[in-house]
C-alpha cells in the first residue's frame, strides 16, 4: 500500500435511516451477541433523543402552541402585551409540550 492507497478497503457506509429495529441493515441475517446489543441500545437511545424534539412555535399544531404564536404575533405587531396573559399562555403551551413528550413511546420506554 502507498500512502495514496488503503491498506485495507473503506468499511461499508451504514445508514442509521435505513436500518431495521434490530439494527441491521435491510437483507443482512439477524445478529446475536454484544454487538446487536449494543447496536439495539444505540438504536434505542437515537429513538429516545429524537422525541424529545418539538417543533419550533411557528409550526407547532398544538391549539396551546397556536395561541401563544398568535398573542406573541401581536404583541410584536404593536398590539397591547399583557405579561399575565403571556405568563399563561406559555405556561398552558409549556404543560402541553411536556405532555406530548412523555407521551411518546420512546420516552415511555427510555426513562425509568
Amino acid at each position: 500500500p502507498s500512502l495514496f492507497q488503503p491498506a485495507r478497503p473503506p468499511l461499508r457506509a451504514r445508514s442509521c435511516a435505513a436500518q431495521e429495529p434490530g439494527g441491521q441493515e435491510p437483507g443482512e441475517p439477524e445478529a446475536k451477541g454484544p454487538l446487536a446489543e449494543a447496536k439495539e441500545s444505540w438504536r434505542r437511545t437515537r429513538a429516545l433523543v429524537a422525541a424529545f424534539s418539538v417543533p419550533r412555535i411557528e409550526e407547532d399544531d398544538l391549539p396551546e402552541a397556536v395561541a401563544l404564536h398568535k398573542r406573541l404575533e401581536q404583541a410584536k405587531a404593536g398590539g397591547s402585551a399583557d405579561v399575565g396573559e403571556l405568563s399563561r399562555l406559555t405556561a398552558q403551551y409549556y404543560r402541553a409540550s411536556y405532555e406530548r413528550v412523555v407521551s411518546r413511546p420512546a420516552v415511555k420506554e427510555g426513562l425509568p
